[in-house]
């Protein structure tokens, strides 16, 4: 990627606190409310893309400036939000949300969205549980934050407690 091509999608985000790396190809936004910045670079010197979109602990590969600067806005306005899923303190799965998967958040459906798509064997919703034993929620917003665990009962039906919320 070009640094000027870098510059520009920069200048997209000119409302937020932007720091450009002159010494590599990318770029920061740094978070107002002192949590995770979202990084944006170039997979190499040698590629024009794809990008790679960096927030808190997951990070997205994207072919296009359009996408990038999509995804980029998504997170900064509150429409995306990232989840880590772990097992026994040992990080598992990680991914994205949309916001509204979690206001109509239970197990079944976390499960279910996890499991869409062809994923492998062991993601399937049956299993969820089999390879998580909690989750955090991280968000651009202030109070967008929250730890949680998987709890199952002696019936084996499995549901979430939220622990903490920042």
């Amino acid at each position: 990627m070009e640094r000027k091509e870098l510059l520009a999608i920069a200048e997209q985000f000119a409302a937020y606190d932007v720091r450009i790396d002159d010494e590599k190809e990318c770029f920061e936004i740094l978070n107002p409310f002192h949590k995770d910045s979202i990084l944006v670079e170039s997979e190499g010197v040698f590629q024009s893309g794809p990008y790679i979109v960096c927030y808190s602990f997951f990070h997205i590969h994207l072919e296009t400036v359009e996408q990038v600067v999509a995804y980029v806005h998504d997170i900064l306005e509150g429409r995306r939000v990232i989840i880590e899923f772990c097992k026994n303190g040992n990080w598992s799965m990680r991914a994205d949300l949309d916001p509204q998967e979690l206001r109509e958040l239970s197990y079944t459906r976390l499960a279910k969205r996890l499991g869409c798509d062809g994923s492998p064997e062991s993601y399937r919703p049956s299993r969820l549980i089999d390879f998580a034993d909690s989750f955090c929620v991280r968000g651009w917003a202030q109070d967008a934050d929250f730890d949680a665990v998987l709890v199952r009962d002696e019936q084996g039906n499995v549901t979430i407690q939220i622990n903490s919320a920042s």
